[in-house]
């Protein structure tokens, strides 16, 4: 009977050293793969400490009545008081109309309200938007002294962590066709715990392995429609399972 294989990945041996831990290169032996056909995800251990604000999210854009603005809010990771503190903080930084943001906790909406008349255009302007997470669609207001979110706020962490290894197959599919990874784990968890993911817990991933003398296995983290996951400095372990 042979000898069972397993392969310990851990994000503190990234060889880019000037990458994230959610876009790593791991250096392995010329026989590590030898002779394996598929792999399995037995655990995927992850802090989560990545911010719901951050460069995807963080723009909102506006017209104050004389000219459109733009605006960031610094990445971090916001509760509901904080993010409309930053809001008034962010429109107030470019414009002389003084903008006071409310929340109401009924409904879990933003109400932005103007001393005088403006607009979001957020659907002239969808890059690195923030009009989701402040709970507002892809379109343009019509001019008007406040503004409520059509939709909740939304500060959530990731649904789920796409994992991509390279020289695997990519067996999961989704109804987002950008979003083909290798494995899937969800992120259940609140901000800071650490997300473990084991196959007996939850389900069994085994995939084909392409590539068995591959020397420089790449592993990207993935969250929806391909983004990638900013772990602000964190590291991850994930343990596979080698069977020939």
């Amino acid at each position: 009977m042979s000898e069972e294989r397993f392969l310990l990945l851990d994000s503190r041996d990234n060889k880019q050293y000037d990458g994230q831990s959610s876009d790593c290169i791991f250096h392995l032996q010329n026989s590590d793969l030898n002779g394996i056909n598929t792999v399995e995800l037995l655990n995927f251990s992850c802090p989560l400490t990545m911010y719901n604000v951050n460069s995807t999210n963080n723009t909102i854009y506006f017209n104050d009545g004389l000219v459109d603005r733009i605006v960031t809010l610094s990445p971090s990771n916001y509760d509901v008081y904080s993010l409309i503190a930053a809001v008034d903080l962010a429109m107030n930084s470019v414009s002389a109309v003084v903008f006071v943001t409310s929340y109401t906790n009924e409904l879990m909406k933003i109400t932005v309200t103007g001393l005088s008349t403006f607009s979001f255009t957020f659907g002239t302007n969808t890059l690195n938007s923030a009009a989701k997470i402040l709970g507002f669609r892809n379109q343009n207001t019509v001019s008007a002294l406040a503004h409520q979110g059509n939709n909740v706020i939304n500060l959530s962490k990731p649904l789920y962590i796409l994992i991509k290894v390279d020289g695997f197959s990519s067996a999961m599919k989704a109804s987002n066709p950008f979003d083909k990874s290798t494995f899937v784990v969800s992120t259940v968890g609140n901000n800071s715990d650490i997300l473990t993911w084991t196959s007996g817990s939850f389900y069994k991933q085994r995939v084909k392995c392409f590539n068995n003398n591959v020397t420089n296995l790449h592993v990207t983290l993935r969250d929806y429609y391909n983004q990638s996951i900013d772990l602000n400095g964190s590291h991850y372990s994930m343990l596979l399972k080698l069977n020939p």
